[in-house]
């Protein structure tokens, strides 16, 4: 009976590394078009294996990301714990550029050491404005950690930071230095508070929840730096308090 044991373990484990030695040869688009993707959902030009591989075009809800390569580590495979590199976009390439780690894939998916850029009006664009805007400066994303739960999150440290941040509208143009925020999470809920030391004087901290809801509130401090032709629309945010605040809320 216990050569039978050991015959049968020694057959399970040569059948377990052959299906792996299978599918690590396998192209990665046969092996995607096994499965049914989300809808909205489009991979074009898939080359490689699972192991390391490419798609030319990854498309979600019209956001596109161009050159995205992959990374699966076979060892992270034994720890029963994948953990794919990715690294996508280029300087030449419109949409975001970047790196980050995904781990976790079967559970409680989490980011690690992403770092994405971003051109701002290429954001700006996703966001509905009562007038015609463009902008400028690179908006750069750096992320240790996320961990996705519900809504949205059960970790998130990082920072967002609009480099050389510009605006331009109604034939005025706004150079707004550096804009950062922190990021974080709360009950769930992804967390961003903006750091007050900027040329607006501008102190905000807001919460994205389900559904992409964002709500916030916050202030604008006109101080010596705060330029000039912006001074004349802060009467359409409304009356300053006594310490000269300004109140913003969404």
């Amino acid at each position: 009976m216990n050569a039978v044991k050991k015959y049968s373990l020694i057959v399970s484990i040569f059948v377990l590394v052959y299906l792996i030695f299978v599918i690590a040869i396998a192209p990665a688009n046969k092996i995607l078009a096994k499965f049914d993707l989300p809808k909205g959902l489009e991979i074009r030009n898939i080359s490689g294996s699972i192991w390391s591989g490419e798609a030319k075009l990854i498309s979600y809800q019209q956001v596109s990301i161009n050159d995205v390569e992959w990374s699966l580590s076979p060892l992270s495979l034994l720890l029963f714990n994948p953990s794919v590199d990715l690294t996508f976009g280029g300087s030449l390439q419109p949409g975001p550029r970047g790196s980050l780690e995904l781990s976790n894939l079967t559970n409680d998916l989490t980011v690690n050491n992403a770092n994405v850029a971003i051109a701002a009006n290429d954001v700006l664009a996703y966001i509905p404005l009562p007038i015609d805007a463009s902008a400028g400066g690179e908006i750069n994303l750096d992320v240790p950690e996320f961990v996705l739960g519900k809504p949205i999150c059960t970790v998130s440290a990082g920072t967002v930071t609009w480099q050389r941040a510009f605006v331009s509208a109604m034939k005025e143009d706004v150079d707004l230095g550096t804009l950062a925020a922190t990021l974080g999470c709360e009950k769930g809920a992804l967390t961003f508070e903006v750091n007050p030391e900027n040329v607006l004087g501008l102190q905000f901290k807001g919460v994205v929840a389900a559904r992409g809801k964002v709500s916030g509130q916050g202030y604008i401090t006109p101080g010596n730096d705060f330029p000039a032709n912006v001074r004349p629309l802060l009467g359409f945010i409304g009356k300053k308090d006594f310490q000269g605040r300004y109140k913003l809320k969404l």
